[in-house]
């Protein structure tokens, strides 16, 4: 039979708790060194194990993004979803997938994902009953730069914050792959165009609505102005 590392684990617990009772020497220790020690391998061990229980589950890789990028992650099955694209023949926008990495399910413990948030088109991602892989060439983008459609998307992920992407820069965009040879120079550009023209609308919008509420809130309501008290004509 294989000896398995937890075997060690739970024979070092069982002789720790048998020796705490059993060894009457005793010996003096720093006590702030000691404590603060026995914390840091706590937390150590608590780390690890977190870790290699996430792991068990449904993995995600992202092929564009490096190791300590959380190229290698895991992924909740609710955190996969379509944005489809409400556009007429006439801009012909895409229907794009949305994930978001770091959640796993496993033993009848579930945690969503809150480690990168991507965005990329359906025919890059391939979903096997142990992973989902990614082949898109990604890059980080700011969430104004995103369409109406896959703002809202994104926005019904559970962990998924405005606020916090954007201090994490964790928002993930892209439309070329090598696996169908989009990922040329051409397209690339034309991508940044793309997300430059979405961010301009995207302000844009956001002025007629700021100018829409001003307007609200003046009606039935008198213009003031502030004249100067030593003003004469």
């Amino acid at each position: 039979m294989e000896f398995k590392s937890s075997y060690i684990y739970y024979i070092l617990i069982a002789l720790s708790i048998i020796f705490l009772f059993f060894d009457e020497e005793v010996i003096e220790v720093p006590r702030l060194a000691t404590i603060f020690a026995f914390l840091l391998m706590l937390i150590m061990a608590a780390d690890q194990s977190w870790k290699a229980f996430k792991r068990q589950g449904r993995a995600a890789i992202v092929t564009s993004l490096k190791p300590d990028q959380g190229g290698h992650s895991t992924i909740h099955p609710d955190d996969i979803s379509i944005a489809v694209s409400p556009s007429d023949d006439s801009t012909k926008l895409p229907n794009l997938v949305v994930f978001a990495t770091g959640g796993f399910v496993h033993g009848g413990v579930e945690w969503q994902g809150e480690e990168n948030f991507i965005v990329c088109p359906p025919e890059h991602v391939e979903q096997t009953g142990a992973s989902l892989i990614c082949r898109t060439r990604l890059r980080r983008v700011d969430f104004g730069d995103l369409q109406d459609y896959v703002q809202s998307e994104l926005l019904q992920l559970k962990f998924f914050n405005r606020r916090t992407v954007a201090l994490k820069k964790n928002l993930w965009f892209g439309m070329t792959s090598k696996l169908d040879g989009t990922a040329t120079t051409k397209n690339l550009i034309a991508e940044s165009d793309f997300l430059d023209q979405t961010a301009t609308i995207n302000q844009l919008k956001k002025l007629l609505r700021d100018k829409e509420e001003l307007k609200k809130g003046n009606q039935g309501s008198p213009i003031m102005f502030q004249i100067p008290d030593n003003y004469s004509r």
